[in-house]
C-alpha cells in the first residue's frame, strides 16, 4: 500500500482497519530506516480526515487522554490509531502467573526484568463503536546496529494505551 486508503463512510469500521494497516506498514518502514519511531496518535473523523498528534514531552499520554475524553462527546472523531515503541511480554503457557498480573493491571511490562520482556513496535486502533485491535510487532536490535521487525497477528486483548476515551466514564 503506497498511499493512504480511501475512506468509505458507509463502512467506517473497515476503513479504520485499512488506515491502521497502512500506518502500520509506514511505521515499519520508518522504524527499519531510522531504528526508532516517535510516539504518535492519529485522530480520524467520520469522513476519514486524519489529524496526526505527536506525543512529545512535556505532553503526556494522560494529558492527551483527558483532552480526548473532554472533546470526543461533542466531536466527529470516529477512531484513533496509536503508534509507539513499547515493551511487550510473551505469555509462557496457559497458567502464566505473570501474564495474569499484567492482564489484571497488577503490574506493568516495564516492571519486568529485561530477560522477561521484549521490545515491540505497537500499533493500536480504537473506534467510537468499541472496536479495538493492536499489533505488537517484536523488534530485534542486532549487534551491528541494524534492526528488524517480526510482524505479529492483530490482537483484541491489548488495552488501548490512552484508555477507552470513548466511554462515558
Amino acid at each position: 500500500m503506497s498511499e493512504f486508503p480511501r475512506w468509505d463512510s458507509s463502512d467506517s469500521r473497515a476503513s479504520l482497519r485499512l488506515a491502521a494497516e497502512f500506518l502500520r506498514e509506514q511505521a515499519h518502514s520508518t522504524f527499519l530506516k531510522d531504528g526508532t519511531h516517535i510516539e504518535i496518535l492519529f485522530i480520524l473523523d467520520d469522513e476519514g480526515t486524519v489529524q496526526p498528534q505527536p506525543i512529545v514531552r512535556p505532553l503526556t499520554r494522560e494529558q492527551i487522554s483527558k483532552v480526548l475524553r473532554e472533546h470526543i462527546p461533542d466531536s466527529s472523531i470516529y477512531g484513533l490509531i496509536y503508534i509507539a515503541e513499547s515493551w511487550g511480554y510473551h505469555v509462557k503457557g496457559g497458567n502464566d502467573h505473570t501474564a495474569k498480573q499484567l492482564h489484571l493491571g497488577e503490574m506493568r511490562v516495564s516492571d519486568l526484568d529485561d530477560k522477561d520482556r521484549c521490545e515491540v513496535l505497537l500499533v493500536c486502533l480504537l473506534s467510537r463503536e468499541g472496536d479495538s485491535l493492536a499489533w505488537a510487532d517484536d523488534i530485534e536490535r542486532k549487534e551491528d546496529g541494524t534492526v528488524s521487525i517480526a510482524p505479529s497477528p492483530g490482537r483484541k486483548d491489548i488495552r488501548f494505551p490512552l484508555g477507552d476515551v470513548f466511554s462515558a466514564s
